[in-house]
């Protein structure tokens, strides 16, 4: 069996939604497409949504989409663009150009599956991106981000705009702020090379910030806010100078009529102390630490030796330990979380992890010529906030249609397809695989192509066109894809399973 390793592993220290562990059942049929059944699943099957992505006089990106179901002929669809106005200007911050890069968030806009539209300026701070009409929130985020703030503004499109110029507001329509910190109040010392930087949220999609600045020698901070309006949290954390420190955050501590800050005492802080143990693996293992609180997040990132031994610095404390073999693939070993672990330690600390589990099954195929491909994605760990590591494994079954794998214990979605085009593929929805799975004997489901074309808005040219389609899962919000294929001259046909 050829094992196929995609895009090894992406690694995020952040919240992973908590998810339920669905049990695998095996005697699947060709009734759905979902791993387990449809039935009690939250998927909607009465539609499917089309998302078209191409390139616009070899330029642009765009996105349009489409809500299929069963009303709708399956072989004759069109995917409208819609009529799209050229915007063009330069960003300016005291009559400078700013080198930044733009995104144009559509207000009012349900669909998770369209993206925000984005530009880059060049040196000169000019730009141009073509746009749908409607109203946008413009949020400006400059490379110099050390000195300039972001901006957020607003602008209605209903024809070209040929000098759309943002500038930003003067001296009298900012806020600048001051502030410094110390280490403690008995010694006074000033903490350099911390970074700050005040934000406001407005929603899940907008947060405007100011500048990023880097506390001196004397600990003193300055900000600009580009706006009078609204309080501003503060967020302190390392730098690449003083990199162990952890996240702090004070809630809307920037109020609009405050200049001075104050000190900012961090005595509450824990102290920097040795510590060191082993992992009892026999090879080299990357350790991932972190500790919350209320208002902080610290997380420091280490690894051991060739025998498993680890020495570092870190801040007193209660830690979530993250173990990750260095090679992932080849180890015997998997990810193994450690929880409530008392940092550093007087005794001697030993960790062992967690042995990989087995995955297997066995792929009915119409064909002897198609070839069925296994793809395993796991999604994070099936307890606990901290794991989110993500990885990928592609597995090509032997010739009688079995595969097997180890793989590491976690959260994983599952989709079996083959290499021919015209069949549409089983998927899993997350499946908490903390020991020897067994699959069982899964064939693909029946399957349907729907086909069209892209209709290109009037005057342009599209090419590098590609669409997708996605089911909802309703419980989630989550779009989840069954099929894509490519566009050629304007025309796609892709095969998705029979929804039931």
């Amino acid at each position: 069996m050829t094992v196929i390793r995609n895009l090894i592993q992406i690694f995020m220290i952040t919240t992973l939604f908590a998810c339920s562990s669905p049990s695998v059942q095996n005697n699947i049929t060709t009734d759905c497409f979902i791993i387990g059944g449809c039935e009690n699943t939250a998927y909607d099957t009465s539609r499917v949504y089309l998302r078209a992505s191409y390139t616009i006089n070899g330029k642009f990106i765009n996105y349009s989409e489409f809500i299929y179901d069963e009303s709708i002929s399956s072989d004759n669809i069109e995917i409208k663009s819609p009529e799209l106005y050229s915007i063009c200007g330069s960003i300016k911050y005291s009559d400078t150009p700013v080198y930044s890069n733009l995104r144009f968030i559509k207000q009012n806009n349900t669909s998770i599956l369209i993206p925000s539209s984005s530009v880059e300026t060049d040196i000169d701070g000019k730009y141009c991106i073509l746009l749908e009409s409607g109203k946008y929130t413009i949020l400006v985020s400059p490379y110099k981000k050390e000195t300039i703030p972001q901006l957020k503004t607003d602008i209605e499109v209903d024809s070209d705009i040929t000098d759309l110029d943002i500038i930003y507001p003067p001296q009298n329509m900012v806020r600048y702020i001051y502030g410094n910190i110390i280490l403690d109040l008995k010694s006074g010392l000033p903490v350099q090379g911390i970074n700050v930087l005040a934000y406001k949220n407005y929603d899940d999609r907008i947060s405007l910030q100011s500048n990023i600045a880097t506390t001196d020698e004397n600990g003193n901070f300055s900000l600009i806010i580009p706006t009078i309006e609204g309080d501003f949290s503060l967020l302190i954390s390392g730098s690449a100078d003083n990199p162990d420190w952890p996240k702090i955050w004070f809630e809307d501590i920037i109020t609009e009529g405050t200049v001075q800050i104050g000190t900012i005492n961090l005595d509450f802080v824990p102290p920097l102390k040795h510590t060191e143990g082993l992992i009892l693996s026999g090879e080299s293992t990357r350790i991932v630490a972190r500790t919350t609180s209320e208002n902080s997040i610290y997380s420091k990132s280490f690894n051991t030796d060739s025998t498993g031994h680890f020495e570092t610095d870190i801040r007193t404390g209660k830690y979530d330990l993250l173990l990750m073999p260095e090679d992932l693939f080849t180890s015997r070993w998997g990810i193994t979380l450690y929880q409530g672990v008392s940092l550093p330690s007087e005794g001697n600390l030993q960790f062992r992890m967690d042995s990989k589990v087995v995955i297997s099954g066995k792929i009915n195929v119409a064909s002897d010529e198609d070839t069925p491909r296994v793809n395993i994605m796991r999604t994070g760990g099936c307890y606990g906030e901290m794991d989110n590591v993500q990885n990928e494994n592609t597995l090509i079954t032997s010739i009688d249609g079995l595969f097997k794998d180890t793989i590491s214990k976690g959260m994983y979605r599952i989709i079996i397809n083959t290499d021919n085009n015209k069949s549409a593929p089983l998927i899993s929805d997350y499946i908490c695989i903390d020991k020897d799975t067994d699959l069982g004997v899964l064939t693909l489901p029946a399957n349907k192509t729907i086909s069209g074309r892209i209709v290109p808005p009037s005057g342009f040219s599209i090419n590098n066109g590609m669409v997708e389609a996605f089911v909802l899962n309703r419980a989630r919000n989550e779009y989840v894809k069954i099929g894509s294929s490519v566009v050629s001259n304007n025309k796609f046909s892709l095969t998705i399973p029979v929804l039931r």
